[in-house]
């Protein structure tokens, strides 16, 4: 539904005449997309979990960052060619669309085995593994009980801050480079460049780091590169050299 929704809803970025329509549809391709993500990231969960061996989350979410990052080159290109803003939303939403019903085929539905997990980690992760007795309010105490878990709360902060810097790379990564430090309209996009390769390669790496270190020690590395990249790129307009000390902060958020 998310993908469908999503398709519909990109030609009407293209074509608003106005502010307020534009804000609306960028709202609601916004939540199309969120949607979007969180489902793309449910399965890759649960094919996760269920995969036996190494995992490979961190595999899927790389090879995000090369569609990513193809879909930014494509757009470049189309604008550079002279196509119009709402010709480049229609193709775009064609462009998802199109493989869809093969993708989500192959997908399939939930499994025994996939719904049998999750019952067993929503059971972990909200009740601490502690039986509840049979009663009419067991329902909504689950419920409470998973709202206010202090793990999934840290995790939703935590997933929050990397969404801001995330989104500030690939939102307003080139119109920082042009407005802020002057860069060509050709060089704008130099810093989302090399912030999508650096984290296309460590995604590539993070399962094996995971499985040598521990996802803690992986998570404080991610975060400590993270943080001193955004604070060079931040940085650097009373600097020397600005673009090039931005462009070493893009990657190491990248990174990150």
């Amino acid at each position: 539904v998310a993908l469908l929704c999503l398709c519909c809803a990109l030609p009407l970025v293209g074509i608003s005449p106005g502010c307020m329509l534009l804000s609306a549809a960028l709202a609601i391709v916004g939540g199309c997309g969120a949607a979007l993500d969180v489902a793309m990231n449910a399965e890759a969960s649960d094919s996760d979990r269920m995969r036996q061996g190494t995992p490979m989350m961190s595999r899927f979410h790389a090879v995000f960052s090369i569609g990513f990052g193809l879909g930014g080159v494509a757009a470049g290109a189309a604008a550079g060619c002279g196509l119009s803003p709402a010709s480049n939303f229609v193709a775009a939403g064609v462009t998802i669309l199109v493989p869809s019903p093969g993708i989500l085929w192959a997908l399939g539905g939930p499994s025994p085995g996939k719904q049998d997990s999750n019952v067993s980690l929503l059971h972990d992760n909200t009740m601490g593994g502690h039986e509840l007795e049979d009663s009419p309010d067991s329902t909504s105490v689950s419920s409470v009980s998973l709202i206010y878990n202090k793990q999934i709360l840290l995790i939703g902060i935590a997933a929050f801050i990397g969404s801001v810097g995330e989104g500030s790379m690939g939102d307003w990564g080139s119109v920082y480079f042009h407005g802020t430090l002057g860069a060509s309209e050709a060089w704008a996009p130099a810093g989302f460049v090399a912030f999508n390769v650096t984290m296309t390669i460590v995604r590539f790496l993070g399962d094996h780091a995971i499985e040598q270190y521990s996802p803690s020690r992986v998570l404080t590395a991610g975060s400590v590169a993270a943080g001193a990249g955004l604070l060079a790129a931040a940085s650097v307009p009373a600097w020397r050299a600005a673009q090039v000390v931005a462009l070493v902060g893009f990657a190491l958020v990248g990174a990150g």
